[in-house]
């Protein structure tokens, strides 16, 4: 993690995976989180959203639960991710930026302000309970967003 942001500590469980399918619903990303992870994500973001440089905090990412999957209910297989990279790019020539790239067991999200606020209403969304929606820019670079249960 930066500097900057290396002194917030890390808590709740947050949870990011895959479905193992060939292009059908749930082959794309799915988020969600418990209400402390939600805490330490809104956090985050306000601390990347004031800096002036890139930021590219590395967050530990928690296994996925029968419960947790019981919610967008695909009953397919999927793949866990161990770590989840975002990485922010303040500047203007990034402002649309939106990428994700599966690496192994490492998911990096590249965004830029546009997506910011993308992000932010999807982990206040989650927290209070809402889900069952996507944010992203194509098939690609989805991540379906789900309430905790």
């Amino acid at each position: 993690m930066n500097k900057s942001l290396a002194h917030i500590k890390q808590q709740g469980s947050i949870y990011f995976w895959k479905y193992k399918t060939d292009g059908w619903l749930g082959s794309e990303w799915h988020f969600t989180a418990d209400s402390a992870g939600c805490d330490f994500l809104t956090e985050l973001f306000d601390h990347m959203r004031q800096s002036d440089f890139s930021c590219e905090p590395v967050i530990q990412i928690t296994p996925v639960t029968q419960n947790i999957l019981r919610v967008p209910d695909y009953n397919s297989p999927f793949k866990d991710m161990a770590e989840l990279r975002f990485t922010y790019q303040p500047s203007g020539s990034h402002y649309y930026d939106w990428s994700i790239v599966d690496n192994q067991n490492k998911v990096e999200i590249t965004f830029g302000k546009a997506m910011f606020a993308e992000w932010s209403r999807a982990v206040l969304d989650v927290k209070n309970g809402k889900g069952n929606y996507s944010i992203g820019l194509n098939e690609d670079h989805t991540v379906f967003i789900w309430w905790k249960p």
